[in-house]
């Protein structure tokens, strides 16, 4: 089985780190339980992603709110370049589980 998730370049330890990459680091601990092919793609700081924008107005197909479609769109593309056909996505799950 294969797994996914999303990083963002921030600093080990930073303010932006703890923030954002909390998923990160129990996505490989449950890769690692499981015995998953993990993948991680992380986001850089200096990517331009306003060059996606035509790309995800175009992915979103209506004018929904989808505050994770940079990181989905992302992931996508990861899954793809690595055979990955069809992926179960996990967005929601902090609401599910209570938090």
């Amino acid at each position: 089985m294969q797994t996914f998730t999303v990083g963002f370049d921030a600093p080990a330890g930073s303010k932006a780190d703890q923030k954002f990459n909390v998923d990160v680091r129990y996505a490989a601990l449950v890769a690692e339980r499981f015995h998953t092919h993990h993948h991680t793609i992380t986001i850089r700081q200096d990517e331009h992603l306003s060059a996606l924008l035509p790309h995800l107005v175009y992915a979103m197909d209506e004018p929904i709110s989808m505050p994770t479609i940079i990181q989905t769109v992302y992931v996508a593309a990861l899954a793809r370049r690595s055979g990955v056909p069809v992926m179960l996505g996990g967005d929601a799950g902090d609401e599910l589980f209570l938090g």
